[in-house]
């Protein structure tokens, strides 16, 4: 996401497919830029020589390796922005979706949050601002948790901005399936007491 392009009257609007809401003041830090086309495909190619040089030996190794690096890129890039998210599941996303924008909104979550716009398939996303401030990523999922909302898991929006999806890579038109490959890097289960 792009905080110069969020609105800051803590009012939902709708853009890209999402409907968003932005908490208006959100005091830590400037919202980091999303990374230019060219420095994803230059993330993109550094991990598709990871999976080639990998070749197809141990695939527990090759996901490791794949997650340590592009972790590592996100670190350099100071790229840490990521989210919590909740699937539609049996409770309803819209009840969910007005807590969390008066969350947001109060300044108890993240930064911004959104909700697809689209009729299946629905996800609220809740960004957190750096996977690197482990504290803070816990602490807005128990938020979350105290509202009685369970997100699945975190996912690095490196990882999306570079079209890692459920274990998968693509780039140069080639699809490179990572098993064990995890997309979530904090977990529900992993939660500390």
């Amino acid at each position: 996401f792009n905080c110069a392009q969020m609105m800051q009257s803590g009012e939902e609007f709708t853009s890209g497919g999402w409907r968003w809401i932005a908490n208006p003041s959100p005091g830590k830090k400037d919202c980091e830029v999303d990374p230019s086309e060219r420095q994803v495909r230059v993330w993109k190619s550094k991990i598709q020589n990871v999976i080639c040089e990998h070749g197809q030996s141990n695939h527990t190794n090759l996901a490791h390796e794949v997650s340590e690096r592009v972790k590592q890129m996100a670190r350099q890039a100071d790229y840490g922005v990521g989210k919590w998210m909740v699937f539609e599941g049996g409770k309803n996303l819209e009840s969910q979706w007005t807590i969390i924008k008066q969350l947001v909104v109060s300044g108890e979550l993240g930064p911004v949050a959104k909700l697809s716009a689209q009729p299946r398939g629905r996800v609220i996303c809740i960004y957190t601002y750096n996977f690197s401030d482990e504290a803070d990523v816990w602490r807005v999922y128990q938020k979350l948790v105290q509202h009685d909302i369970q997100p699945t898991s975190w996912k690095a929006d490196i990882m999306t901005a570079m079209g890692f999806y459920k274990g998968s890579f693509e780039h140069d038109g080639k699809k490179y399936d990572i098993p064990g490959l995890k997309m979530g890097w904090f977990l529900p289960k992993d939660c500390p007491k």
